[in-house]
């Protein structure tokens, strides 16, 4: 039985401000999953692109599903799969947090671009005054970072409201991020059970954007700290991930 576990990134894998970022008993926990014949791979908000200084290494995702299900990658970075968002679909989102005074990112051919960000808030990246600079390119969302989470919950309603049928918004924490209409986590791991040809899925995240992947799975893990809706969604709760992937691993 050939298995696959798709894993969010931030605040599940990767922790931000800890020494080592990704911990070393989750990379053993990998490791033996994908010894075993099985797929490991990485499902985040995050664009697909840019992610690899953070686990060279350490492993090798077998897949990874970027920009909340807009893109997938294969192993060795081919595009397994994609949907765009309209030019002035990010038009309209552009001006709307702008308006809110929030950070945006620009989900740009797979990699963040800034949007009217002051210098200090992420320096290294690429920055744009206008969405009229990546019109044309391929674009796979947007993502805003709100000064909380009743802000973030109310924008993503804002922006359902007002896209229902071209976008979907998802709400991670005091971020919101959206992306294609139909597109999910869950979407994305049907899409890559299929390409794959997988037998048994797993799932496993934090936070509301990742319910689609928790629950779409045939096993779904979170934690803990997760919102009540998300333990109330899971088949399993873990202290940490190298827990659920060793789960997964002997589950039979």
């Amino acid at each position: 039985m050939k298995k696959l576990f798709a894993s969010d990134f931030d605040n599940t894998l990767y922790f931000h401000g800890q020494d080592p970022v990704i911990r070393p008993e989750t990379v053993d926990a990998i490791r033996c999953f994908q010894a075993a014949g099985n797929l490991f791979g990485l499902c985040t908000g995050r664009p697909a692109r840019g992610l690899e200084g953070y686990y060279d290494g350490l492993f090798t995702p077998d897949f990874i599903i970027g920009s909340s299900g807009g893109m997938i990658l294969g192993k060795n970075g081919e595009t397994l799969f994609e949907r765009t968002v309209p030019d002035e679909i990010i038009r309209t989102l552009a001006q709307m947090g702008r308006e809110r005074g929030f950070t945006g990112a620009v989900h740009v051919e797979g990699r963040f671009v800034l949007l009217d960000a002051p210098d200090h808030v992420f320096p290294n990246l690429p920055r744009i005054k206008s969405p009229d600079d990546i019109m044309g390119k391929t674009v796979h969302g947007i993502s805003y970072i709100t000064e909380s989470e009743e802000a973030a919950k109310e924008f993503a309603g804002e922006i359902t409201a007002l896209f229902s049928g071209s976008v979907s918004a998802w709400q991670n924490r005091t971020a919101v991020d959206t992306t294609a209409a139909g597109c999910s986590k869950g979407a994305a791991l049907r899409e890559i059970r299929s390409l794959l040809q997988a037998d048994r899925t797993y799932g496993m995240g934090d936070s509301l954007n990742d319910l689609p992947l928790v629950t779409g799975a045939d096993m779904g893990f979170t934690f803990r700290t997760a919102p009540d809706v998300l333990k109330k969604s899971a088949d399993c709760i873990v202290e940490q991930a190298a827990e659920a992937i060793i789960l997964a691993l002997n589950d039979c």
